[in-house]
């Protein structure tokens, strides 16, 4: 089989990647882009509450830098996964706000579902086969 010919098998494939981690760059995404559409509308309307105001950035600048690093995250690079796990513990400090803010059951169950994929997203990308998944694509 010639390299052309293994590329274009390759095509549209994972490229060997875990699919624990390629769930985790999907969800980066979804969230980010969830976070620049929640950020936008605060910071853009010029929120009167500069606490809105406020988590309006927290949540623009959280959105940006999740799409920056699911591309690292895509390419195996080493700072991606730094950072994915410095947005990761951003977030959970943000759920337990959240859900401190609103006591509904639904509200509750949704923090804690996303506290508990945070703090497993964390805990995967410090497994010792992830941290040499990364090293070896540095």
């Amino acid at each position: 089989m010639t390299s052309n010919q293994r590329e274009e098998e390759n095509m549209g494939k994972n490229e060997g990647k875990p699919s624990a981690l390629i769930l985790i760059i999907l969800f980066t995404v979804v969230i980010s882009i969830t976070n620049i559409i929640g950020g936008s509308g605060p910071v853009s309307a010029g929120s009167g509450n500069p606490t809105v105001f406020l988590l309006g950035i927290l949540f623009l600048f959280l959105g940006t830098t999740g799409i920056y690093a699911s591309y690292g995250l895509w390419k195996l690079k080493m700072w991606a996964n730094r950072v994915t796990r410095i947005i990761y513990l951003i977030s959970i400090p943000i759920g337990v706000f959240a859900f401190l803010l609103d006591s509904r059951a639904t509200n509750i169950v949704i923090q804690l579902a996303n506290i508990g994929i945070d703090v497993w997203i964390i805990w995967y990308l410090m497994t010792p086969g992830t941290k040499r998944l990364f090293e070896g694509a540095r």
